[in-house]
C-alpha cells in the first residue's frame, strides 16, 4: 500500500510540461520546466509540487497529537456495545482475564507508536540527517503492526487472548534481561518477573491445549509488516538501517523524484509511510473498542492526510471504504461467562 503510495506520489510531483512535455520541478516559488523554463500558473499543481520538510513535520506533529488525543479519550476502558464487549463474554472465567490484557497491550502500542513519531520529526528536523532516522521509521511499523496483528478480526477471542499472552511473554522477558543486566547478571534480580513469566506460560500453554493449537510468538518485522500491507517498505528500512549500500541508493533515487529539496525528500518519504501507519493502528484500535469510530475519527484522518499531502485515493484513506462494524470471529467452544476478575491484569499492573 504504501510502496504504491510512494510511486504514485513521486509521479505526481515529477510533473511534465504542458509546453514541451520536459519535467517540472518546485523551485522555492514557481513550479518551472527544466527544459524551456515554462512556469505553471495552477495553484494545486504547485502546491502538490512543494517538498518542505517544516510544514510536513508540523502537521506530522500535529495529526500525531489530535489522533493521540482521540486515543488516550478512549484509553484501555472496555466500551458497551464493542467487539471487545462482546469478544469478553463469550470467554470463561481464566481465558476472560487473559483476553483483559488486550486492551491494554494494544492501547500501549498505539501509545508507544506515537512517542516513536515524535522522536522520528525532532530526528528529523532540518538539517535533517537523512538516513539516521529511518531505525526510528521501523519503530513505528513495529508499535502499529503489533496492534493491527493482536486485533487482526479474523480470529476468535480465545485466539486473542492467546496472542495477548504471547506478548506479555515477550514484554516480561525483555524486561527480565534488563534488570538482569542492571544487577550485574545477579540472578535474584530476575525473581518477580521469573515468577510472572512461569505463570504466565502456564496460562498460555492451557489455553493452546484447549484450542488444540500451538501457543503463537509474536511475528517477526517481515510478518508484521503483512499487516500493515508494506512488507518492501519494511525490507527497504531495515536494509537502510543495516547499511547496505543498494537501500541507500534507491532512498536516494527515490528522493531525487520528489523534487527540489532532497533532504525535505526524504523526510516525506518517512512522514508519509509512519503516518499512515499510525493512522491505521489508531483506526483498528477505535473500531475495536467502541460500537462505531465515529464522525470525529473520520473528521481527524481526513484533516491530517490533507494537511501532510497524501493522496485522496480511497485506498490510501481505508476509512472510507472500511465496514463500520468489526466481525466477531464465532467463538471456538460453548459461551460461557466471565468473572469479576475479568478486569485484572495476569501477571501485574503496568
Amino acid at each position: 500500500m504504501v510502496e504504491a503510495r510512494v510511486k504514485n506520489t513521486a509521479r505526481d510531483r515529477a510533473f511534465v510540461c504542458e509546453r514541451c512535455s520536459g519535467k517540472m520541478l518546485y523551485d522555492g516559488e514557481n513550479l518551472s520546466c527544466l527544459m524551456c523554463g515554462y512556469e505553471s500558473l495552477d495553484d494545486e499543481r504547485v502546491r502538490r509540487g512543494r517538498v518542505n520538510p517544516g510544514e510536513m513535520l508540523d502537521a506530522l506533529v500535529r495529526f500525531r497529537s489530535e489522533l493521540s488525543h482521540f486515543v488516550e479519550a478512549i484509553g484501555p476502558r472496555v466500551t458497551s456495545g464493542s467487539p471487545a464487549e462482546r469478544e469478553l463474554a463469550q470467554l470463561e472465567n481464566d481465558d476472560a482475564v487473559a483476553h483483559a490484557l488486550v486492551p491494554n497491550l494494544a492501547y500501549q502500542s498505539v501509545f508507544a507508536s506515537g512517542h516513536a513519531l515524535i522522536a522520528l520529526a525532532r530526528g528529523l528536523e532540518p538539517p535533517a540527517p537523512e538516513y539516521g532516522t529511518w531505525a526510528t521509521s521501523n519503530a513505528v511499523l513495529q508499535a502499529t503492526g503489533l496492534v493491527n496483528w493482536l486485533l487482526d478480526p479474523s480470529i476468535s477471542a480465545a485466539e486473542r487472548a492467546l496472542r495477548a499472552l504471547a506478548i506479555e511473554d515477550q514484554e516480561l522477558t525483555a524486561e527480565a534481561q534488563v534488570m538482569l543486566g542492571m544487577s550485574g547478571g545477579q540472578q535474584d534480580a530476575q525473581g518477580p518477573f521469573a515468577n510472572a513469566i512461569a505463570s504466565n506460560r502456564a496460562r498460555a500453554a492451557q489455553l493452546a491445549s484447549q484450542l488444540g493449537i500451538d501457543v503463537p510468538s509474536v511475528p517477526n518485522s517481515d510478518e508484521l509488516a503483512s499487516y500493515l500491507e508494506c512488507s518492501a517498505e519494511q525490507r527497504m528500512f531495515a536494509s537502510i538501517v543495516a547499511g547496505r549500500p543498494w537501500a541507500l541508493l534507491q532512498a536516494t533515487a527515490m528522493a531525487s523524484s520528489l523534487g527540489a529539496h532532497p533532504s525535505g525528500a526524504v523526510a516525506a518519504i518517512q512522514v508519509a509511510t509512519t503516518a499512515a501507519w499510525y493512522a491505521r493502528a489508531a483506526w483498528t484500535f477505535a473500531r475495536w473498542m467502541l460500537p462505531t469510530p465515529g464522525a470525529d475519527l473520520v473528521s481527524t484522518l481526513e484533516r491530517g492526510y490533507d494537511s501532510i499531502g497524501l493522496p485522496e485515493d480511497e485506498r490510501t484513506r481505508f476509512w472510507r471504504t472500511a465496514a463500520v462494524a468489526v466481525p466477531v470471529a464465532e467463538p471456538r467452544r460453548p459461551r460461557g461467562t466471565h468473572s469479576m476478575r475479568s478486569s485484572e491484569r495476569i501477571v501485574r499492573s503496568r
